[in-house]
């Protein structure tokens, strides 16, 4: 009889249940995840990345490799100590048979079952397949069990908080040399301001952000660096709403670099602070500066000042912001008060995990202005700023 693809996919996943019902993790050796989220977006692939070393403290002398659909992941995580390889091809390449274990993450399962047609013994397979998707919610086809494991206290806490991304001598010193070209001199703070995000609602009021551009230009020596990835015309954008032509030539726009460059210019260290909503380069520069903490390139008195600013959104979209930035080396800050003339300026703290005590009296990001995000930063940080030659 000849068996169909059908019948080999039940093998497989018959196979599959009895490996996971007899697992051990004393024996996991190589460990493959495979990560393919429906949508690729950088804070959520760091945030996801952080449990990396909460495994690597539970698995003992495990070898970890990367998978993933998405070709940007590998410029996050390169240089990354604790990952050991990453590869960008579809769950339906991966080489099962070579892993003691494999947690894949996807929204449609299925897809790793075209696996099946690469595994030459079947009967022998040794591998573990467990799914690491936070919720039912975001699989459409679920097929495997999560991993029956509880870690425990101490493995959490050998994990971050912060996302953590790693550059080399090489890349530090390409960015210090391409912002010099583009007119950096040595004398300078720079201020990295990130203008844009996934959605307009999570955005200040354009009007209000170019007035917080004139605040902060009266800090000392300062330049500004905006990055324009896609060259959508930005500069000029920037001149229609700034007359004051001497503050206008204090910014430098980067246009059409490279995601690792650009995190490679959020390290330069003449960086004094990056503010921004909750976006992904604001995700990179806490990973990128948690990174430099670790591997001894920077003193935390030398950190510069990070600010993601967050309010409340529409279309359904609740978001726990203490679960992002709680315990990074971000603050991040909303706006409450029970009505629009009332308001003030407060730091996400645990109590907000709450996600219904967060959202009370919690305002729209339209609603800033910027002489309140300007007195909280002076008042917040007045003496990092004069650490850090702003003051």
């Amino acid at each position: 009889m000849i068996n169909t693809a059908i019948d080999i996919e039940d093998q497989f996943l018959a196979k599959i249940r009895e490996n996971n019902a007899g697992w051990q993790s004393s024996r996991v050796r190589k460990l493959l995840i495979i990560y393919d989220p429906n949508s690729f977006f950088i804070g959520d692939c760091l945030t996801h990345l952080r449990q990396v070393r909460v495994l690597k403290n539970y698995f003992k002398n495990v070898t970890i490799h990367i998978q993933s659909k998405y070709p940007q992941i590998t410029e996050v995580i390169r240089n990354h100590p604790l990952i050991d390889a990453c590869e960008i091809k579809s769950a339906g390449q991966s080489d099962l048979a070579a892993y003691d274990l494999v947690l894949y993450g996807a929204e449609d399962e299925r897809e790793i079952l075209q696996a099946v047609q690469h595994l030459d013994d079947l009967e022998n397979l040794h591998t573990c397949l467990f799914a690491i998707s936070e919720s039912t919610s975001e699989v459409k086809t679920r097929l495997f069990d999560n991993l029956p494991v509880r870690l425990t206290e101490a493995d959490h806490r050998a994990a971050p908080q912060a996302n953590e991304i790693y550059l080399s001598s090489d890349e530090l010193t390409e960015a210090q040399n391409n912002l010099a070209a583009r007119g950096l001199r040595k004398n300078e703070n720079l201020v990295v301001l990130l203008d844009s995000s996934t959605k307009q609602v999570k955005m200040l009021n354009t009007l209000q952000y170019f007035k917080l551009i004139q605040l902060l230009g009266a800090l000392r020596d300062v330049r500004f660096l905006v990055f324009d990835k896609d060259d959508v015309g930005k500069e000029q954008f920037y001149k229609s709403f700034l007359s004051d032509r001497q503050l206008f030539d204090k910014i430098i726009f980067v246009k059409k670099e490279g995601l690792r460059q650009s995190i490679s210019m959020l390290a330069h260290p003449q960086v004094k602070c990056v503010f921004g909503p909750c976006t992904g380069l604001l995700h990179c520069a806490s990973g990128v500066y948690h990174g430099m903490l670790e591997s001894g390139r920077i003193e935390r008195r030398h950190l510069p000042i990070l600010v993601a600013y967050c309010g409340r959104y529409d279309q359904g979209i609740i978001e726990n912001e203490f679960a992002w930035w709680g315990g990074t080396l971000v603050d991040c800050i909303k706006l409450t008060g029970s009505d629009g003339t009332d308001t003030h300026i407060d730091v996400v703290t645990a109590r907000d995990a709450d996600v219904d005590l967060f959202l009370r009296d919690l305002r729209y990001c339209s609603e800033y202005t910027a002489a309140q995000i300007f007195a909280f930063m002076l008042a917040r940080y007045e003496g990092r700023m004069k650490t850090l030659g702003l003051l």
